[in-house]
């Protein structure tokens, strides 16, 4: 019996921050994904410049090495976690700890409890529930 997948469109055209290759991705452009039907505990570490894209559910740490980027899709639910990448952009759910080197995005959708931390850019959307922290990372 063959396998169906499907490819979303995850809302990426209307952040400002990401990399212009990102702008309008679909799940099949990253490395990554966890599926809307998935919990993952752990730890996730890549020194490259991974792509992860998460509509499921994580709870764990998340280090990403340079040029990567860390989505949580509008489905998505990070809890009690630690993430670290260059882009950062946060659609769904969000409890724990973010350090975007680069750039931050919290889009209209999200909801955020916890610290975030930012390197040269950082965008709330309005609309976007946060309740936390929010620092520059010393350049």
């Amino acid at each position: 019996m063959p396998v169906e997948t499907t490819t979303t469109s995850i809302g990426l055209e209307r952040c400002t921050s990401l990399p212009q290759q990102f702008s309008g991705a679909t799940s099949s452009d990253f490395d990554s994904t966890v599926d809307p039907h998935s919990m993952v505990e752990g730890n996730f570490q890549s020194d490259g410049d991974a792509s992860i894209l998460i509509d499921g559910r994580f709870r764990g740490q998340i280090d990403l090495g340079r040029g990567s980027l860390l989505v949580i899709g509008a489905g998505g639910v990070v809890e009690d976690s630690t993430v670290t990448a260059d882009f950062v952009v946060v659609l769904g759910a969000f409890t724990g700890t973010a350090h975007a080197r680069l750039a931050l995005e919290v889009m209209a959708e999200a909801v955020v409890d916890g610290d975030l931390r930012y390197g040269a850019r950082v965008t709330i959307h309005s609309k976007a529930a946060i309740q936390g922290k929010l620092s520059a990372i010393p350049a």
